[in-house]
């Protein structure tokens, strides 16, 4: 079984439809037989598991457990960057990425940085997350980018859609806005991203 790694990362519920079944009539009859077939362990990184579309159940998604940014001066005006991170899709579905939010960890209250930070290398958006030193949360969450499936498709028929890759190379990006008081500052966030399943539409006559 993959591991599914997180900053700390929560999926969201979203309504779906129910998958279309055979049915049958029972007229004239006081009973009827349901075939019932049940898997435990339904693999989602199938493109043909008969999992629910736009359940969580199709979630599975690789990232960083850990992160850092930096400046190598305490000047102001000094540029702040980051190592390269991904973040894979493994499931049989699309994937929309949201960023939730961010909160510093631990805070100490004896700090004083002035920065700003965004993140960089995401399709849709790549929001502030810290500014003038401070964590900057968005009042709702944001749509960042979306992975195609593990086949790097974001829907089943091949003819309608463009391969979109399975994965994401983000980063950080910004600067000291102010000269800091101290040589070294170090201090730590908890960053909130939600992954959504993305369903693939019911085919068409």
């Amino acid at each position: 079984m993959k591991k599914i790694f997180g900053l700390v990362a929560l999926s969201s519920i979203v309504l779906m439809a129910l998958p279309a079944y055979a049915e049958q009539d029972i007229i004239g009859e006081n009973s009827g037989n349901i075939e019932v077939n049940g898997t435990l362990g339904m693999d989602n990184t199938v493109e043909e598991a008969e999992i629910v579309e736009g359940t969580d159940q199709w979630i599975n998604v690789t990232l960083p457990l850990k992160t850092i940014f930096y400046s190598t001066s305490p000047k102001a005006g000094a540029t702040i960057t980051s190592p390269d991170y991904t973040i894979t899709n493994n499931s049989g579905r699309p994937v929309d990425i949201h960023f939730k939010g961010i909160a510093k960890d631990d805070p100490d209250p004896s700090a004083k940085a002035d920065y700003m930070v965004e993140l960089n290398g995401f399709g849709k958006a790549n929001p502030k997350i810290i500014e003038n030193g401070l964590a900057t949360p968005p009042s709702s969450r944001v749509l960042i980018h979306t992975l195609g499936n593990n086949n790097k498709k974001l829907g089943k028929d091949d003819d309608l859609t463009e391969e979109t890759d399975n994965t994401v190379t983000f980063g950080y990006v910004g600067e000291v806005t102010d000269a800091m008081d101290d040589d070294t500052i170090t201090e730590n966030y908890i960053m909130t991203l939600e992954f959504e399943a993305v369903s693939w539409p019911e085919d068409t006559p």
